[in-house]
């Protein structure tokens, strides 16, 4: 037996998250990067309007500006 759900996506949220750099910084060794520096990631809400919700995280720099722009393209 096949069970199929029907949903539809009913908001899309996107928020820069602050992202702490490690503490204390370090160095692998010359020419290698060691400790980023505190950046910026971005968290992703979708709802749907059988109550479903689900969250991603980026972590990565600069994610939270990427996330906006694929919402606004793509998912809105």
């Amino acid at each position: 037996m096949m069970y199929v759900l029907s949903m539809r996506i009913t908001h899309v949220e996107t928020y820069s998250v602050p992202i702490a750099g490690a503490q204390p910084r370090f160095a692998w060794r010359h020419g290698l990067r060691g400790a980023p520096p505190d950046g910026e990631g971005g968290a992703l809400r979708i709802g749907t309007d059988s109550g479903a919700e689900g969250v991603a995280l980026a972590p990565r720099r600069g994610a939270g500006r990427i996330l906006q722009d694929i919402a606004d393209r793509v998912l809105r």
